[in-house]
Parts: C-alpha cells; sequence; structure tokens
C-alpha cells in the first residue's frame, strides 16, 4: 500500500495551494484544542454536531452484537459451528456489496437518502436474526439477516464518513473526521459498559434488541439536523 501511495497518489489542489502560501507551518503550530475549536466554527457546526451524536449511538448501538454474534448464535444451539463458519465466509461479500452500494447511490439519491436507507434496515435485520436464531430452521434466516446486517453497518459508516468529509473545508477535513471517528469510539466504550449490566440482568439476545431499537434513533437525528451534501461546492466551505 505504501509503495501504491508513494507511486500514485497526489495531494488535494486546494491543500497543495494551502502549503505554496505557507499556511501549513501555521496549522502544524496549534494545539489539538484549537483544532478542535474550530471544527466547531465553521457554517456546518449544528449538523456536524449531530453527526456526532449520530455516529456515537451508533458505535454504542453496535459494538455489542457485531462482536458477540457468534456467542448468541452458538448459545442457541440451533446451528452447527459449520453453518456459522458459513455465514461468516458469505458475509465477505455482503461487506463488499454495501461498499459497492454506497459507491454507486451516494451520488445517485444522495447522502441523506442513505443515512435513512441503512438507519432502518441495521435493527430491523438485527431483530431479524435476533428472532430468526429461535425458529426450527434458521439458516437462512440468519443468513439473510447477519447479511443486511453488516451491508448496514458498513453502509452506514461510509456515508457517516462520506457526509463529514463534505462538511469542512479541506483544512479542517482531516480534524473534523478523526474528532468523529472519537466518538464513535466513545460511544462504543459505553455501549459496552452499559450493555455488560443489561446482559446479566435480562440476557444477552434481550439486550441485542434493546441495542439494536435505540438505533431508530437516527431518524429524527437525520431529519432535523443533517444536510444533504450531494451537490456541495466543496471549495465555497468555510
Amino acid at each position: 500500500m505504501c509503495i501504491v501511495i508513494l507511486l500514485t497518489l497526489k495531494e488535494s489542489s486546494k491543500y497543495q495551494l494551502i502549503k505554496e502560501r505557507g499556511l501549513t507551518e501555521e496549522k502544524e503550530s496549534t494545539s489539538f484544542k484549537k483544532d478542535v475549536k474550530a471544527i466547531f466554527q465553521t457554517e456546518n457546526r449544528k449538523p456536524y454536531t449531530a453527526m456526532l451524536i449520530m455516529i456515537a449511538i451508533y458505535g454504542g448501538g453496535t459494538a455489542l452484537y457485531m462482536g458477540l454474534f457468534e456467542k448468541y448464535i452458538s448459545d442457541s444451539g440451533a446451528l452447527s459451528q459449520s453453518q456459522i463458519t458459513l455465514i461468516f465466509l458469505l458475509t465477505v461479500f455482503a461487506v463488499i456489496i454495501a461498499y459497492v452500494s454506497n459507491g454507486i447511490l451516494a451520488d445517485r439519491i444522495g447522502r441523506k437518502p442513505l443515512l435513512y436507507i441503512w438507519s432502518i434496515l441495521l435493527p430491523i435485520s438485527v431483530i431479524t436474526w435476533i428472532i430468526g436464531a429461535q425458529q426450527p430452521n434458521p439458516f437462512f434466516i440468519v443468513l439473510v439477516g447477519y447479511a443486511i446486517t453488516h451491508i448496514s453497518y458498513w453502509g452506514l459508516l461510509g456515508i457517516f464518513r462520506l457526509t463529514t468529509l463534505e462538511m469542512f473545508p479541506t483544512e479542517k477535513r482531516g480534524s473534523g473526521l478523526g474528532f468523529l471517528r472519537m466518538c464513535a469510539s466513545i460511544g462504543s466504550t459505553i455501549g459496552l459498559l452499559l450493555s455488560s449490566i443489561f446482559i446479566l440482568f435480562i440476557g444477552l439476545g434481550s439486550t441485542f434488541m434493546i441495542f439494536a431499537i435505540a438505533l431508530f434513533a437516527l431518524l429524527p437525528l437525520n431529519y432535523l439536523y443533517i444536510k444533504e451534501t450531494k451537490d456541495v461546492d466543496l471549495t465555497a466551505l468555510k
């Protein structure tokens, strides 16, 4: 990857212009605190703040079942280990579908509609394989449900990143994306801590269900605060 990057990738023209103007040294001298403060002084600070809340909910709501899916399915006893392995193998193709879908649909229907689509499919797919694992012949239900979970999980993460990048001018884009990722990690940590308490009292399956339903909170946040960035002129952002 390093060799490919060195031989093929170029710096963006906007950042190259900043370097030529000598602003790079000024940027390097600023502190992390100033960088964070700067990203909340842009014209898109409100939708960006909403995006931070959304990705924290996303991180907290998904960390549990993305990590403990196999344990839940194994404990249910409805599927053999070979069937579970096959599900994981086929899910690899679901991840590819997620990235291809984002690449095709994001420029056709926009970023905001995809946020709706993935935010709806993610909790529904989780609930599908939770319930499906308790059925007499669960393989197909669990396979389809878990595949859609991965498609929507990676699809949603990709749209979070893409939309965030399109909210900021070039010199603030890295800081904005980095802070977004930090909020996702904080959400994941809080989600795992809370889920461990829930599991003690209500069990793994019920905890999955609660955390999946919590993901529907992304829908009103998207409706109220997120701006469509599909046709935004990135050079005009301030």
